[in-house]
């Protein structure tokens, strides 16, 4: 049994894949949390830019996800003999969001779907 998967607000267990909302804060911590706690959250945090969250496991993540990677390739491509620094961190920088999402699929996705597969 893999280890359980808490909500970032409510502290309970998440047993749901379908209702598995990863979030990173700031683009650097992935916190998991209910789809109705991550609303909840998200009302309270509009005003304040500083605590930015971004879904990492629905669609605005996987565009995100698959334009950093589009980016970072051009990037290794186009720039690298004109300007190699420039290109090393355009490629850092495009591959990021596509860390930030093979990282939530490896720690919160992927365990939940293996517990709740139909017997």
């Amino acid at each position: 049994m893999a280890k359980p998967i808490h909500c970032a607000k409510c502290y309970q267990e998440i047993t749901d894949p379908h209702d598995l909302m990863v979030v990173a804060k700031l683009g650097l911590v992935l916190r998991p949390y209910h789809t109705s706690c991550y609303g909840e959250v998200e009302k309270t945090l509009a005003h304040q830019w500083l605590t930015e969250s971004r879904p990492v496991n629905h669609r605005p993540g996987n565009v995100a996800a698959l334009l950093g990677l589009l980016l970072g390739l051009l990037a290794m491509l186009l720039l690298r003999r004109a300007s190699p620094g420039a290109a090393i961190l355009l490629t850092l920088l495009g591959f990021w969001p596509v860390a930030l999402r093979v990282s939530s699929y490896a720690l919160f996705e992927r365990p939940l779907r293996r517990e709740h597969r139909p017997a």
